[in-house]
């Protein structure tokens, strides 16, 4: 192979490598943050909507925004998925353990408005999970830059009981066999007090899992619909993100709640609520980061249950009465001490 044959060749491929880079770059989505995903309006009507997507516990952007893409389409709005951002020291996947500032979020959306048609008046959020739990912790921040909150299957009331000056109404989609619907039910009697308008769609007998599968087209279209009509509350959500917004330090027990609209079954047949709340230990949580999804809980609550029981049974003292029963229970009785056996 000659020198000059061999130096083309090599300018060919470069080139076919380049061209090929630069196709990928062209096909890939913008969005304003690593792992973040768009949906770009679509409306003629003029600006659109923006729903915003946090994401639950080992989770990411694209697979909390998928329920909601439908109907986003359907309406000509935009969407934005935020994954929780490793640059900015979420290291865990988890938007409640980072524990970052609202004025990151806040950018973020910033940057989609200043690309596409988004109505600033019409800016609302949800968070799934531990993205719930994020949004309920930093409620009164929150408040103040969208004009509507969903709070899907987690939910924690901030540390302190101040409002903010404004009310966007409230959707909480739950489950009340969610072993931490106790903290659902406290950012409930939060908003209650703020005077926000609050929806409260609970899922009997529902678990982490089933509210996660509920959220559906026709729930999705339900959520956006409630919010939407009420949008007007809403402030603006300022282009210039470095503005820090004031807060009020009225106590929330201060405010007569006003009246909400309520989804729940009736008390005929509403599961009985559990007469001890969440611990704050174990199976719930002891403040610390954990790998375990939200998902999970339920499971290692009721294994730690099962196996507790095990051991209680199995050194619960044999009755009088069975001790003279026949060789093979005898039998039994003394494999059991050995290595476990169940009657026969």
């Amino acid at each position: 192979m000659s020198r000059a044959f061999a130096f083309a060749l090599g300018v060919a491929g470069a080139l076919v490598v380049s061209l090929a880079s630069r196709e990928a770059r062209a096909d890939k989505p913008w969005a304003p943050c690593k792992g973040c995903l768009v949906v770009e309006p679509s409306s003629d009507a003029g600006p659109a909507p923006l729903l915003v997507t946090l994401h639950g516990d080992i989770d990411h952007a694209d697979t909390t925004a998928a329920p909601w893409i439908p109907a986003i389409r359907a309406r000509g709005w935009a969407l934005l998925g935020i994954e929780c951002p490793v640059a900015e020291g979420c290291d865990k996947g988890s938007f409640w353990r980072w524990n970052g500032p609202v004025d990151w979020l806040v950018r973020q959306i910033a940057a989609v408005r200043a690309r596409f048609p988004v109505d600033g008046a019409r800016v609302y959020v949800s968070g799934w999970s531990g993205g719930a739990s994020y949004l309920g912790w930093h409620a009164k921040e929150i408040s103040q830059h969208v004009a509507g909150i969903v709070i899907h299957g987690g939910g924690v009331a901030p540390p302190q009981g101040t409002c903010a000056p404004v009310t966007p109404p409230v959707y909480f989609l739950v489950g009340d066999q969610n072993p931490l619907h106790g903290m659902a039910k406290s950012l409930r009697t939060y908003f209650e007090g703020c005077g926000h308008l609050v929806t409260w769609d609970l899922l009997p007998r529902a678990g982490h899992l089933q509210e996660l599968a509920a959220l559906d087209r026709a729930r999705a279209d339900r959520i956006l619909d409630a919010l939407d009509r009420r949008a007007p509350q809403a402030l603006e959500v300022p282009v210039d993100a470095g503005r820090t917004s004031t807060e009020s330090a009225v106590d929330a027990g201060t405010y007569a709640p006003v009246p909400s609209v309520v989804r729940e079954p009736s008390p005929a047949v509403r599961p009985p609520e559990p007469k001890v709340a969440p611990s704050s230990r174990g199976c719930a949580t002891n403040g610390e980061g954990h790998e375990t999804p939200w998902s999970l809980v339920a499971f290692s609550c009721a294994l730690v249950a099962v196996s507790r029981g095990k051991r209680l049974s199995s050194s619960s003292p044999t009755p009088r009465a069975s001790r003279s029963a026949s060789p093979r229970t005898g039998t039994c009785r003394a494999r059991r001490r050995r290595a476990g056996c169940s009657a026969l």
